[in-house]
């Protein structure tokens, strides 16, 4: 490290502009200074080529994590670790780990956020409430009102057998937050310990079809890479009258499957528009259909998570400059089923 740097390990802020100041609170800022020398190259004239041989940490988040090749990390001689808030960790941490950089993921953060939003959907979809809402503002009298009202039965949440097909962060927040409802909850996860499921009482499903066809509600949760896991037979699988909810950020379902099975009604679903793409083709009989939610990529980034983002990267860099073990880094052995 050069004279005129502070024997402060020095921290490359790769996070910038709006996203910047919805990640990092002004008070975490503070917190990250007392430990380290923060250096923004977008504020700087130098170029980034000039500072990564000083490097010792990195911070980013979405989009800026693609700054992460094999020719950055040839350059940043002494870099030990990279802090990323949010966004896909994997590609970074592929690269990183063999290298022995260790790599910790604001995931965590951004996973109660996620198991909110499941939940959420979870009892809209049991009370039918994008039904009940439809007919509401169609109606024109109380008749009509009442007429709707009787021909719609709701579901309760409580006592439900409960399927999760995949249980990393997300579905181990998700079945924190239903246990008050005292459900009776299985996991499909080839990659997951049986004793992390032990630990939040959670039985372990060895057929995903078996899992669907049992559950009555069922809860994605599969890193953005995969591709059309569930498709059409799964769907068929799928018990009539359950609830079907994805939070996963990328093709982890076949949409065309998808929309040919909930057109049926036989079940009732919640899900991003990530397997469609982002937007859901004109034509699509989804737009029709009372039986099937449809959001943004909306789950994870809340205002409130976000901060927690960065707050967890903050501290995950403060624990490693001061010797102590991270809680969130990225293991060799899970960096290939990480989102």
């Amino acid at each position: 490290m050069s004279a005129k740097r502070t024997t402060k390990p020095e921290v490359l802020m790769l996070v910038t502009g709006e996203l910047f100041a919805q990640v990092f609170r002004s008070e975490t800022l503070a917190q990250l200074g007392t430990f380290a020398e923060v250096v923004a190259p977008a504020e700087k004239d130098t170029p980034l080529a000039a500072l990564l041989p000083t490097a010792q940490g990195v911070i980013t988040s979405w989009g800026s994590s693609k700054q992460i090749t094999e020719e950055f990390l040839d350059q940043a001689l002494d870099l030990k670790i990279i802090a990323h808030a949010a966004g896909s960790a994997r590609a970074a941490a592929q690269l990183a780990l063999p290298r022995g950089i260790t790599v910790v993921n604001g995931a965590p953060a951004i996973a109660r956020s996620v198991a909110e939003y499941c939940l959420g959907m979870t009892i809209a979809c049991l009370r039918r409430v994008l039904e009940h809402d439809r007919n509401m503002k169609a109606a024109t009298t109380k008749e009509q009102r009442d007429t709707g009202r009787r021909g719609i039965t709701g579901r309760g949440i409580f006592g439900k057998r409960v399927g999760l097909v995949g249980f990393g962060y997300t579905a181990r927040e998700y079945t924190k937050l239903l246990q008050p409802f005292e459900p009776e909850i299985s996991a499909y996860d080839p990659y997951v310990d049986d004793a992390v499921l032990a630990e939040f009482g959670v039985t372990r499903a060895g057929d995903l079809k078996g899992l669907l066809a049992d559950s009555e509600i069922v809860s994605l949760h599969v890193p953005g890479h995969v591709r059309h896991l569930i498709g059409r037979a799964e769907f068929k699988s799928l018990k009539d009258g359950a609830v079907f909810i994805n939070s996963s950020g990328g093709p982890v379902f076949d949409p065309n499957a998808f929309a040919e099975e909930a057109a049926t009604g036989r079940f009732w679903a919640a899900t991003e528009a990530d397997p469609f793409e982002g937007v859901l083709p004109e034509d699509s009989p989804i737009r029709r259909l009372q039986n099937v939610i449809v959001t943004p990529h909306i789950a994870g980034p809340t205002l409130d998570a976000r901060w927690m983002m960065g707050d967890l990267v903050v501290e995950e860099l403060r624990r490693f400059f001061a010797g102590a073990p991270t809680r969130y880094a990225i293991s060799p052995k899970r960096v290939e089923h990480v989102a």
